[in-house]
């Protein structure tokens, strides 16, 4: 299946997302993104939506995994996102 340049690009998003969330922080500016990152997978938000809406991926998939990564002390992963959310 063919997808969207626009599709492909929110997607990316999400994952950049996760892969922010779990990085080692070398510095404050890792540090900030790291927090940005987990807060913004963690909580529901509009924001949070509307990127899984254009990227057509369902957002209580999103936070389900990453409040399972959370829990698991953020392991670094190989993370792809697919319609039905993180796939590994």
């Amino acid at each position: 299946m063919a997808y969207s340049a626009e599709i492909t690009l929110w997607r990316a998003v999400l994952m950049q997302a996760f892969i922010d969330a779990s990085a080692p922080a070398h510095s404050t500016a890792d540090r900030l993104a790291k927090g940005d990152a987990r807060k913004f997978l963690l909580n529901p938000s509009p924001g949070l939506s509307a990127i899984c809406d254009v990227a057509e991926v369902d957002a209580r998939s999103i936070n389900r995994e990453a409040r399972r990564r959370s829990a698991a002390g953020w392991p670094v992963k190989r993370t792809a996102i697919g319609k039905m959310g993180v796939l590994e």
